[in-house]
């Protein structure tokens, strides 16, 4: 992928991303090169290196979450909704764009309660 896909599919500034993307460049995990299209463009790859440190990696926390979540009853699955909600009314949180830090996507309850989104 080219550095500004990987921006924009992470909501990252081209800034940040560089940065981030040159620490991995030193660390021998991606590799870094001109496009042979648009030499304006930097294409970045994972080594063989990343790719093996990435196979050791654990989860992304949030499936954790999911699994765990979409395992209780569907009782503590709506209280655990239920006392977010109000922690987000509490600090007036409405107005804060989280999505930059979450997974992308619904959470579906379980149970009876299947097609319920939230």
């Amino acid at each position: 992928m080219s550095s500004g896909e990987i921006a924009v599919s992470v909501s990252l500034s081209q800034a940040t991303l560089t940065g981030i993307t040159d620490r991995l460049e030193k660390r021998g995990l991606v590799t870094k090169t001109k496009s042979a299209v648009d030499r304006r463009r930097v294409v970045i790859r994972p080594t063989d290196a990343c790719r093996r440190l990435l196979e050791k990696a654990p989860p992304p926390i949030q499936e954790s979450f999911l699994e765990r979540f979409d395992k209780l009853k569907d009782w503590e699955q709506s209280m655990i909704l239920s006392s977010l909600q109000r922690l987000v009314q509490m600090f007036d949180a409405k107005h804060i764009d989280a999505e930059p830090v979450l997974t992308f996507g619904p959470i579906i309850t379980g149970g009876e309660n299947r097609d319920q989104v939230v």
